[in-house]
């Protein structure tokens, strides 16, 4: 227990203040009690700037002295009440009673963060593999600057692939409210950064590597049965490829499946084909597309090659996940 004489006396020097800071971290609780609004910002300072690695600090107040405090921090979380709502109005969240701590912390925070987490991943997965297959075309055509891709096709993959993965990011929950809040342990996975961290990332990238090398090899192996259409047939049979294993990577993220997520993984899906279908009969859209997309439909070729395509992709995605459980298990 420090007090507010005391504090402005310790965080006048720095030694002290050292000092003061090693000994807190022995102690599960630090009490300061009569201090001003700048000494309750200057400890929340002392913490962001003396611990290494820097911590995610949160502050959290009622009233306008604590305000200041509530802005240094990290996370600054304000309590409606009879105090008026400066607290609130400076925080980055607002709760009506201090008990709701519990649950936006371990609850909610823990939700965001492994949604978070999973779009992040997802996001690096997708543009590596899309990138690895231009890559690679690039050498099929001495780097002239050839598309694999029909533009509108090229600028939509973004766009078509974006609404799955956002429904996941807001919606998906990877564990009940009531056993998050039976077992606060699980709260470890974000503060140690369990699921977004140069390990994931560098997994993430080289899962991505292996699935633009499958595609590649397979449409290589299968190029010469989609010549006809010219070269915006076999870049509409990857295409295709790319879309249909970047919904089974969403489907694979998914914990939950609640009728939106659901409802936009399928209507993303089907929607596509529909798109296909309809973009390769308006000429005046794109004269050199016309009647490609009905072509690669039409063809059993393809739809044999998406089966193993799409498996193949799946298949590493599982064994990747198993021997990671493997060799570095998490608490969650």
């Amino acid at each position: 227990v420090v007090d507010g004489h005391a504090l402005g006396v310790v965080l006048e020097d720095q030694t002290l203040t050292d000092d003061l800071l090693a000994l807190g971290r022995l102690c599960a609780s630090v009490l300061a009690c009569r201090v001003s609004p700048r000494q309750k910002a200057e400890v929340v300072g002392m913490v962001r700037k003396g611990v290494r690695p820097e911590p995610i600090t949160l502050a959290i107040g009622d009233g306008a002295n604590d305000v200041a405090m509530i802005q240094s921090a990290h996370v600054g979380v304000g309590i409606s009440g009879k105090e008026g709502r400066q607290a609130v109005n400076s925080a980055d969240f607002a709760i009506a009673q201090f008990r709701f701590l519990q649950r936006l912390l371990l609850v909610h925070g823990r939700w965001n963060y492994v949604r978070m987490a999973k779009c992040v991943l997802y996001y690096y997965y997708k543009n590596v593999v899309l990138t690895l297959t231009l890559f690679v075309y690039n050498f099929r055509t001495a780097f002239s600057g050839t598309s694999l891709y029909e533009s509108l096709m090229a600028a939509g993959y973004n766009v078509i692939l974006f609404l799955p993965i956002i429904f996941v990011a807001v919606l998906d929950q990877d564990i009940s409210a009531e056993t998050a809040l039976a077992h606060p342990e699980l709260y470890v996975t974000g503060r140690a950064n369990m699921f977004l961290n140069n390990a994931k990332v560098a997994n993430t990238l080289v899962e991505g590597l292996l699935t633009g090398t499958l595609i590649v090899l397979i449409a290589g192996a299968g190029r010469q049965s989609f010549q006809d259409g010219g070269v915006y047939e076999l870049g509409t049979v990857v295409f295709s490829w790319l879309i249909l294993i970047m919904q089974w990577k969403v489907a694979s993220l998914t914990s939950t499946w609640v009728w939106p997520t659901a409802a936009m993984w399928w209507v993303n899906t089907l929607g596509y084909f529909a798109f296909l279908a309809v973009y390769s009969v308006w000429y005046w859209l794109s004269p050199d597309f016309y009647g490609v997309g009905l072509e690669v439909l039409s063809d059993g070729t393809f739809w044999i090659l998406t089966v193993a395509v799409v498996g193949a992709a799946a298949v590493v995605d599982t064994a990747l996940e198993h021997l990671r459980l493997q060799t570095r298990p998490t608490i969650a």
